[in-house]
């Protein structure tokens, strides 16, 4: 046992030796998103998108503005309306709460189209899109994961959930819901106390499910308050009804996921365990569905909230503010450490 506890402290040190700036991007206010392809970076502000090369960090171009023109995008933060993008093989797929664009490789708009529901993701898998999308069941919100044509209709619905909202009792904090796409497959990820994967096709048929163990996160007073200061950050909780807001519960437990990314035949699951200031992502190979474990520096906005990483090649790469307010680009090669799971 002493053995394995010191095999782990070696690897979880060797990670953390193994972080390291990359550079300082000073052209990126408050970013909520970055991605990497072919050797570029791309970063999130608000209505714009920088592009900047991973190798340097040099800019290379930006483009996008708020409005609701041509290449225009509609953002509000505080109502969780966000500009998403994925770089795609020799074009671009962005999209917001309310329509999604092609953009060549310079931020050229190629074509777009305004949805008539509300998105609150979508991304292109073959010739079709698979959406989440929200709407309201009399006072009940309910979000389905779906698959629609190019011509916005629907295909085929694959997975609703509803949420609790009635009048009297409000739970802040719920089970974290959806999807992924990779290679022609889409990963619906639904966790509560435990989390399990739905695996689809193209054709909305299911493949696979893969069901991944995880001792869930105890709910602390200190999560109430962090889950308080997101509440207060957004417009929408200030819109809901004050007869909603009369009682609010907490679960036992928190989810047992926050997000999840797909990179290299491998699922990454961000849970809410934490070992000093790295927090536990759960890897599952799409192959065999073994399980490890990385722990890697994320940091929290608020209790659901976190600046922007992503992962290629497995490098982890992060965004940091330091004291001068200047966001900075850091990586960390994942070195994975078996679980018994």
């Amino acid at each position: 046992m002493k053995k394995i506890i010191f095999i782990i402290s070696v690897l979880l040190c060797f990670l953390f030796l193994n972080a390291k700036k990359m550079y300082t991007l000073k052209e990126l206010v408050q970013p909520n998103q970055i991605a990497v392809s072919e050797e570029k970076l791309y970063a999130v502000c608000d209505a714009s998108v920088y592009v900047f090369s991973l190798k340097n960090g040099k800019l290379i171009s930006f483009f996008g503005k708020k409005g609701e023109g041509p290449g225009e995008f509609n953002t509000n933060h505080s109502f969780d309306m966000f500009l998403n993008i994925k770089p795609l093989k020799n074009k671009l797929f962005l999209y917001t709460s309310n329509k999604f664009s092609y953009m060549n490789l310079d931020g050229k708009l190629i074509s777009e189209k305004k949805l008539a529901f509300i998105s609150i993701n979508i991304k292109p898998i073959s010739n079709v899109l698979a959406v989440k999308r929200y709407i309201m069941q009399g006072t009940t919100p309910q979000y389905t994961i779906c698959l629609i044509d190019k011509n916005l209709n629907l295909i085929k619905n694959l997975k609703t959930v509803n949420y609790n909202y009635k009048p009297g009792v409000f739970e802040p904090i719920q089970e974290y819901f959806d999807f992924r796409t990779y290679k022609d497959r889409i990963y619906i990820l639904y966790a509560n106390n435990e989390i399990l994967v739905s695996v689809y096709n193209k054709k909305g048929e299911k493949t696979s499910t893969i069901s991944v163990k995880h001792k869930p996160v105890q709910l602390t007073d200190k999560h109430k308050k962090l889950a308080q200061e997101f509440l207060k950050r957004k417009s929408w909780f200030k819109m809901i009804p004050s007869e909603y807001k009369k009682k609010t519960i907490y679960p036992k437990f928190l989810p047992a996921c926050k997000n999840f990314l797909i990179y290299d035949d491998k699922i990454f699951i961000h849970t809410f365990k934490q070992s000093g200031e790295k927090t536990e992502f759960l890897i599952v190979s799409i192959n065999n569905n073994a399980i490890q474990k990385a722990f890697l520096p994320v940091y929290d906005i608020n209790l659901l909230e976190f600046t922007p990483y992503t992962i290629h090649k497995n490098i982890y790469y992060y965004l940091k503010e330091n004291i001068n307010e200047e966001w900075e680009l850091h990586s960390n090669t994942i070195i994975p450490i078996n679980t018994c799971n």
